[in-house]
């Protein structure tokens, strides 16, 4: 479906609109994008090994120190994610779970 398509029937929005929040209906965002903001449900998709954590943000880690601050910042984002729901959240594993999922809590 294409963009238009999409505005037809009410989905699809660019980032330089203002979004109508008491319109009802599903909105689509990163994990980046949710920060400050609260659902009623939130749904995190494919956390999967490999996805979740960004590859690409350990593949910048120059060291073991620097990809050890990569992890964290990709589980303290994992976290905001899902504390932004207020009702329910799910998450979406198609192979094998992320990491970040099994990980235990002290580390």
């Amino acid at each position: 479906m294409d963009l238009q398509a999409a505005r037809k029937i009410g989905c699809g929005q660019r980032r330089n609109e203002a979004e109508d929040r008491a319109k009802p209906g599903l909105r689509l965002a990163t994990m980046h994008r949710v920060k400050g903001r609260t659902f009623g449900r939130i749904v995190i998709a494919d956390a999967n090994r490999g996805t979740l954590p960004l590859a690409a943000a350990l593949a910048e880690a120059a060291d073991g120190a620097s990809r050890r601050e990569a992890e964290h910042r990709e589980r303290r984002l994992l976290f905001v994610a899902a504390t932004r729901a207020r009702r329910e959240v799910k998450v979406l594993v198609s192979s094998e779970p992320s990491p970040l999922l099994l990980a235990d809590a002290d580390n």
